[in-house]
């Protein structure tokens, strides 16, 4: 994002945190946070069907702009497949501790 926001601005930006800062501001910052994050939905969205997940969790510093990454990745999701529009997008600073008990979580209903 950073990259395609420099491309097209001719301004560099260090990283997502600095992006949506001027996103607040700068319609260009919000346009590619807005097309990059809805059409990351294409990639996930399959994997997140077979593994027939009700929650995905979030952490970093894209947390920290929910309000404004939130919403694309959401409409992203929903609009490869809609019965995704159930799947609840939760926030939590211990992603790293969430992502082992997702993952135990998947393997006790395989087993």
């Amino acid at each position: 994002m950073t990259a395609r926001y420099t491309d097209r601005t001719g301004r560099p930006v260090d990283g997502l945190r600095e992006l949506t800062v001027l996103a607040v501001t700068d319609i260009t910052a919000r346009d590619i946070i807005t097309s990059v994050l809805r059409a990351l939905g294409d990639p996930l969205a399959p994997w997140l069907t077979a593994f027939e997940a009700d929650t995905v969790v979030f952490g970093g510093s894209i947390t920290a702009a929910w309000p404004l990454t939130g919403p694309p990745l959401s409409a992203g999701l929903t609009d490869h497949d809609p019965r995704l529009a159930r799947l609840a997008l939760s926030l939590r600073d211990d992603g790293e501790d969430q992502a082992m008990l997702g993952a135990a979580v998947f393997a006790a209903r395989a087993a």
